[in-house]
């Protein structure tokens, strides 16, 4: 909905949900592919844990990049050089929150042919 909501004007194909769809369609084909060829090469962080337990995940994300973690990780929003040229400027400056994980929600009944449609999407 984010890509949707923010009027991308650089990209056109984000002014279409059915061209959105595609778009993360081929990311998740793209992924998949790399992850049967290179297995354990991809860092596969999913959303929901993130938001619900974030030092565990920040923990295991940079093991995995084997970098230490410190609680640093998760209170990036207070460094004062951040620097953000995206859509993202503003929730970089915030805490990992909950917030958009239903963000869909008010949406669902119009983006129920895509659950149909694409099997990740449900």
């Amino acid at each position: 909905m984010s890509i949707f909501q923010n009027n991308l004007t650089e990209l056109s194909w984000t002014h279409n949900l059915d061209n959105i769809f595609k778009y993360f369609d081929n990311y998740f084909k793209t992924i998949e592919n790399f992850n049967r060829m290179y297995p354990n090469l991809i860092y596969n962080l999913e959303y929901e844990k993130l938001v619900n337990n974030p030092e565990d995940e920040t923990k295991k994300l940079m093991k995995y990049c084997q970098l230490p973690w410190s609680k640093s990780c998760l209170e990036f929003y207070k460094r004062k050089n951040l620097v953000s040229k995206t859509a993202s400027n503003v929730q970089i400056r915030k805490a990992i929150y909950k917030d958009s994980g239903d963000k869909y929600a008010p949406y669902k009944k119009l983006l129920d042919k895509y659950g149909k449609k694409y099997s990740w999407f449900n």
